[in-house]
């Protein structure tokens, strides 16, 4: 068997730690063999239950691969400094050893079949996108995916200009990374076309955009392999106490910038209503973002959180969204 390991598995870690290692563990019954995990914790001060960071838990895990899965390679990055999970995601990307990436959520879990049954649907499609089913669980129990739309409801192809229009028009595949075999080379060429961005918000759905954008061929499988955890994680409901922090969530607006500027300049690959879309797509972060500078953010950061708002996504663009937010509420 060959060193060289035939798919990297990317793991972002950030306040995950107390369910790392079960997300870890998950991997060591794959019917696949000789793959690498590549761990990037975004300089996270979490632990867990044992008061381990992730590097210990990655040492732990390092060792148990050493004895149960030779085969299972296991790597470990870490930022000094919190960049967020755009700038984790591109980490992980740039330094994976293979052509042939999953991207996998810490606090998740995944199947035994997981990347036997994604490797097998790429050899076989040719396709820079696989994408399998997800299991979808909230507090412990499985529910329905239609829940989070977060499954493909394309079995079989979609080639060229129609991947674009399966995912934004017809609603055909998700944005969702986790669950999909992705090709490097693919996710580089996204990569190359969004500024470096200390940012929390929409990665997955700009990232997804962009692979698109480029991508000519995408498979859709029905088999379960992932099982998705929405009960963890950074979300919109986590407190900000800093303009630091919050300053990662507003400078979203700059991808939907750099999105916009590389529409208008390829403007005839893009149809009209595909660009409509994609700018609602952006109002709806823009609302999604008040929504959690009211609801999360402290109170004692309130007027200068706003005025940052205003800072990245204009003043005249978050004056228009609120008066709208406003209105809707009184009907």
């Amino acid at each position: 068997m060959s060193d060289k390991p035939l798919l990297s598995v990317l793991v972002p870690v950030f306040h995950t730690e107390h369910l790392l290692r079960q997300c870890l563990d998950s991997f060591l019954p794959q019917t696949f063999m000789n793959f690498e995990i590549l761990i990037c914790d975004d300089g996270s001060d979490g632990r867990d239950k044992k008061n381990h960071n992730s590097h210990h838990i990655y040492k732990e895990f390092k060792k148990t691969c050493k004895k149960q899965r030779p085969d299972i390679k296991v790597r470990f990055i870490y930022h000094k400094k919190n960049l967020g999970i755009l700038e984790t995601r591109r980490t992980l990307v740039e330094e994976a050893a293979t052509e042939i990436l999953c991207f996998t959520d810490s606090d998740d879990t995944v199947l035994p079949n997981y990347l036997k049954t994604l490797f097998n649907a790429y050899q076989e499609s040719g396709a820079q996108i696989v994408q399998g089913h997800a299991k979808l669980f909230l507090n412990g129990k499985e529910v329905p995916s239609e829940t989070k739309g977060i499954n493909t409801k394309t079995l079989g192809y979609i080639e060229g200009s129609q991947i674009l229009d399966g995912f934004l028009v017809t609603h055909m595949h998700s944005s969702y990374l986790i669950g999909k075999l992705v090709t490097r080379s693919l996710l580089l060429q996204a990569f190359a076309q969004i500024p470096f961005l200390q940012c929390t918000m929409s990665d997955d759905l700009i990232i997804y955009i962009y692979m698109c954008i480029f991508a000519k061929k995408y498979y859709g499988i029905d088999t379960p392999v992932y099982n998705y955890n929405i009960t963890e994680g950074i979300t919109s409901r986590t407190k900000i106490t800093t303009l630091e922090r919050w300053e990662k969530v507003c400078s979203a607006a700059s991808l939907y910038t750099a999105l916009f500027a590389y529409i208008q300049d390829n403007s005839e690959a893009f149809t009209q209503q595909q660009q409509t879309i994609i700018k609602l797509l952006c109002r709806n972060a823009l609302k999604n973002t008040i929504l959690q500078l009211r609801n999360a953010v402290d109170s004692s950061l309130q007027k200068e959180a706003h005025q940052m708002l205003c800072q990245w996504w204009g003043e005249h663009f978050v004056e228009t969204i609120e008066k709208e937010m406003a209105e809707a509420q009184k009907k």
